[in-house]
């Protein structure tokens, strides 16, 4: 998965984690479209329920990763601390893993996979409010972000779309 694509600072860049945050948001949902739609597909033609898959899934994606940064950013330390790695664990056995298997599980059962998707996708609005207040008043641990009022009507829109998913949804 080495891109060569135009490098902020001049020149070209063959490490996908050094181009900007846009390209690399789409190039993510160009990678997580076929990812999310395979779901249905292996349910439904091989018996292979969405919680299975998210076990490989995630370990493919572990695996593929830990590679990823390994040839292309040789000087990353994958293992930060002991202590960070325990906070990641930590987080990932909890919150990731009930977060992750009821989506893996709500998704084939849903009359769209989107559906399921959507909805859990409406936390981004709840991060992109919360990451201001925490940038705001703890900047020390936070980084402050912006709000502006396009970003703000943007985020509205969102939650009207959400909403009308889930309402029609029922």
């Amino acid at each position: 998965m080495l891109l060569i694509c135009q490098h902020p600072q001049g020149g070209y860049a063959m490490n996908p984690f050094e181009l900007p945050w846009l390209p690399k948001a789409v190039l993510s949902l160009a990678f997580v479209i076929p990812a999310w739609l395979a779901l249905g597909f292996f349910e439904k033609n091989f018996a292979v329920r969405g919680e299975v898959q998210l076990v490989w899934y995630f370990l493919a994606a572990a695996l593929g990763s830990a590679l990823l940064i390994t040839f292309t950013s040789p000087t990353t330390k994958l293992i930060p601390s002991l202590n960070l790695v325990c906070v990641f664990l930590i987080i990932g056995f909890s919150l990731s893993t009930g977060a992750n298997a009821l989506l893996f599980s709500a998704m084939p059962d849903a009359p769209n996979p989107g559906i399921p998707q959507a909805i859990q996708g409406s936390s981004v609005v709840f991060v992109f409010f919360i990451s201001w207040i925490l940038g705001k008043y703890i900047p020390y641990y936070f980084k402050p972000v912006t709000l502006d009022p396009y970003q703000f009507f943007g985020i509205f829109l969102s939650i009207v779309g959400i909403t009308i998913v889930i309402v029609r949804a029922r």
